[in-house]
């Protein structure tokens, strides 16, 4: 192991925040562009990511990951109940 991979500093919170939230709003933008399929799709993908950030949060202990995922699940309700609306 070299001294570089030794001091290795593990990733901020505001980084995996960002991170999450910059690959959801590429998938929803998607989805809320496309037709209601997309859109059903968006939902799917959301809830897949959240699982995925739960798993992350058990196998990294960190709870910056379950936030991420409940901070999708909150937008992603939001923003699927306001399409479905217009």
């Amino acid at each position: 192991m070299s001294e570089q991979e030794k001091y290795k500093k593990p990733y901020s919170e505001v980084t995996i925040l960002g991170v999450n939230l910059a690959i959801f709003a590429l998938y929803t933008i998607l989805g809320v562009l496309g037709k209601e399929d997309a859109l059903i799709a968006s939902f799917f993908a959301a809830v897949i990511h959240f699982v995925i950030c739960t798993i992350m949060a058990i196998v990294a202990r960190r709870w910056v990951w379950f936030l991420a995922g409940v901070l999708i699940l909150i937008i992603g309700f939001g923003t699927c109940v306001n399409t479905l609306k217009i």
